[in-house]
């Protein structure tokens, strides 16, 4: 099989595009373009089986010609909705979040979000208005896909160097900070950036360390996340996060809003995942701080386990194996 992948951002492709050799072993070719401009028709081998391309690079004649076509975009989190419209033409869409049941992807862009921000008592000055709803058949979004769940992989794999081994952790130790968030709280004044400032709130009143915006260097950062018990992982523009993977890592306790409608690989999103699910408005946060200080040994097979799924995301056997029967699927 020849694979051609046509990509914006190399930090966000990074775990398709460092699986080439691995794929050579299921004898799939991938072959990659870089670049902000639409690929070419002679840019298309005449062999090709099958195109992977961001959607911003899509251009008509591609998707009228005969070759198999799959979508690959640059978001993170559990909404695909920019790209949706092109479902009906395309045969496969890869990303690295997707709604549960995936009828979701029906809703407007970003609304299902929303008004779940909205019930729990945020507010916002955005108006929502621009986001349109689509129309997609049930066999359209039987194409999307989910692959490895979070974009920039290469940051992971410094983390890893950073802490390369679970037997590096103790995992007997109680870190001193209870609950940590630290992460970019504007939002485009949207309900999101109130439940990301309401984050930073909640941390600092539990006596743990609630930072807005980047205000350490990467490795710092990592530094926070290891003497803490808790990371608190609000939503974004989707429910996930390069957050989630680091607390796992680091093997702190993952703490975010319940996110079980959210099918993500490898597996941290749903209700068996090792994280602890929250109340969207953190109101059950300060119970869930003590009941960890007080029974920190009980969470050690959880942050284990969350260690393993961390590595597991990183693995590229394992991704290239996934890969490759996603390309096998949307090809039939």
């Amino acid at each position: 099989m020849k694979v051609q992948f046509f990509f914006k951002d190399q930090a966000y492709n990074y775990a398709i595009t460092n699986l080439y050799m691995e794929l050579l072993q299921q004898d799939i070719e991938l072959i990659t373009f870089f670049g902000s401009e639409p690929p070419k028709k002679e840019d298309i081998l005449h062999d090709t089986d099958l195109v992977l391309i961001h959607p911003d690079l899509v251009m008509d004649w591609l998707l009228d010609s005969k070759i198999p076509v799959a979508i690959v975009s640059d978001v993170d989190g559990g909404w695909i909705s920019p790209h949706v419209h092109l479902l009906p033409r395309v045969q496969g869409c890869i990303e690295s979040y997707a709604y549960l049941p995936r009828a979701l992807h029906r809703e407007p862009h970003f609304y299902y979000t929303m008004a779940r921000m909205r019930e729990a008592g945020y507010v916002g000055e955005l108006k929502q208005d621009h986001f349109n709803p689509q129309e997609l058949s049930d066999k359209d979004l039987e194409k999307i896909h989910v692959f490895c769940g979070f974009g920039s992989w290469e940051r992971m794999w410094s983390l890893k160097e950073w802490a390369p081994d679970a037997k590096t952790i103790d995992w007997k130790h109680v870190p001193p900070v209870s609950i940590n968030f630290v992460g970019t709280v504007e939002y485009c004044k949207t309900e999101i950036e109130d439940h990301r400032r309401r984050a930073v709130d909640i941390c600092n009143t539990n006596k743990g360390l609630g930072v807005p915006g980047r205000k350490f260097i990467t490795w710092r950062y990592w530094e926070t996340l290891k003497k803490s018990r808790i990371c608190l992982s609000p939503w974004g523009w989707g429910e996930a996060c390069h957050r989630d993977f680091e607390a796992l890592m680091l093997g702190t306790v993952l703490v975010k809003p319940d996110w079980s409608f959210v099918e993500s690989y490898p597996d941290i999103s749903s209700s068996n995942a090792p994280y602890i699910p929250c109340k969207l408005d953190f109101s059950d946060v300060p119970e869930i701080v003590k009941n960890v200080e007080d029974n920190w040994e009980a969470y050690e097979n959880m942050r284990r386990r969350g260690r393993r799924l961390a590595e597991d995301a990183l693995d590229v056997r394992l991704n290239a194996i996934k890969l490759g029967e996603i390309f096998h699927k949307i090809l039939g």
